[in-house]
């Protein structure tokens, strides 16, 4: 930044100068994602099974013997992100330059670049679900994810296609739930109310299928009940727009 760049900005015909700032959208990352405080170099995170259910057993017998199972692995490699900007020394020097430059550099108009990283790295995550591999050596959404790294022959599917409707989302939850074990095979609890992610393409079809106007399922006109009245809570992510 010069003097010569902000010439215009000290003249009679400026009331008012601000730098272009606008409000951000919310923090979906935080909803769907933990977040972690980690130094290292790399983060690596893992699972292990419990034992799985248990066995009758007679008084003397040693039957019930079992081991943990070690899931998948991912290294996390933390990398580091920034942006600035260079100001003159004249600029620095004279006050009216420097008094601009306190303005500009407010952790709020600079940190909102940061914050637009974080959340496109965090939708990544889902919308590369489908060709990017994870640490089981397949896609996020896939129809065949091995149960463990021992037992590879039988395998779960979360992949469902189609556009988003109650229908589709009836379909999804019950592939969800025929699909929801740990690496034992034990089923896992669903949450009593999940989230439910979505780009601002969807947010009207969405907003029809969770309405609560009188409990009815939409473009029903046999006045059917609409089950999924608040069921979810919606969160609405730009990033995870084409557009984006």
């Amino acid at each position: 930044m010069t003097r010569s760049e902000m010439l215009d900005l000290f003249t009679p015909i400026y009331d008012e100068f601000a730098m272009m700032k606008f409000n951000a959208p919310g923090n979906a990352h935080l909803v769907c994602f933990d977040e972690i405080t980690d130094p290292t170099k790399d983060y690596i995170t893992n699972n292990m099974s419990g034992l799985g259910e248990w066995q009758a057993v007679d008084e003397d017998s040693d039957t019930g013997l079992d081991h943990f199972i070690i899931g998948y692995e991912k290294t996390n490699t933390q990398q580091k992100y920034r942006k600035y900007f260079y100001v003159s020394f004249e600029v620095s020097e004279q006050m009216e330059y420097a008094e601009l430059k306190k303005k500009i550099v407010r952790a709020e108009a600079l940190g909102s670049g940061g914050k637009t990283a974080v959340l496109k790295q965090t939708a990544a995550k889902l919308y590369n679900g489908f060709s990017v591999a994870g640490p089981d050596g397949y896609y996020l959404f896939y129809d065949s994810h091995p149960k463990n790294p021992e037992e590879t022959s039988k395998t779960y599917d979360n992949l469902l296609s189609g556009a988003f409707s109650h229908d589709a989302l009836e379909a999804a939850e019950a592939q969800i739930a025929a699909n929801h074990f740990d690496m034992d095979g034990d089923p896992i609890a669903l949450a009593e109310k999940p989230i439910l992610l979505y780009p601002p393409a969807l947010k009207g079809p969405v907003s029809r299928v969770l309405s609560e106007r009188a409990g009815e399922r939409p473009d029903k006109t046999t006045r059917d009940i609409n089950i999924y009245s608040g069921a979810y809570i919606p969160v609405e992510s730009v990033y995870l727009s084409a557009a984006m």
